[in-house]
């Protein structure tokens, strides 16, 4: 969230109070031991289908 704040303020997606209210909900919810977090593995694939 920190890293795309500027662009939610520039693009005016979000107010800089709802931008440091999520920042702080989020590293609230990190910091839970309760909490299970858990990314999708994402990939990307680039490929050139021969000619013949």
């Amino acid at each position: 969230m920190e890293g795309i704040s500027g662009a939610l303020l520039e693009e005016g997606l979000a107010s800089q109070e709802e931008v440091r209210q999520t920042v702080e909900e989020l590293k609230a919810f990190r910091a839970d031991e309760n909490t299970v977090m858990s990314l999708p593995g994402i990939f990307q694939v680039s490929a050139v289908k021969p000619k013949h």
